[in-house]
């Protein structure tokens, strides 16, 4: 049987930081050591000179960093 989630939308990511590699890589475009492939366009590879930055991006301690930062996000209410 899986993990129960807690983060995204619907919750089905079962760690912050799952949903913190996630983020980065699938919202803007963001590797990290657990997704060190680009992401594609409509299916199509990024072209090889698009993107000039040695893979992954992001370090560990970077997404140390963010994950202390969400964590510590105060909850968010919708207010009628």
């Amino acid at each position: 049987m899986g993990e129960w989630g807690r983060f995204g939308r619907k919750a089905v990511v079962a760690s912050l930081r799952t949903f913190n590699d996630g983020a980065f890589h699938d919202e803007i475009g963001i590797t990290s050591a657990a997704l060190p492939t680009e992401g594609t366009f409509g299916g199509y590879a990024m072209p090889s000179r698009a993107d000039q930055v040695a893979d992954p991006e992001i370090n560990e301690e970077a997404l140390d960093l963010t994950d202390a930062f969400v964590r510590l996000l105060a909850p968010w209410h919708r207010w009628s």
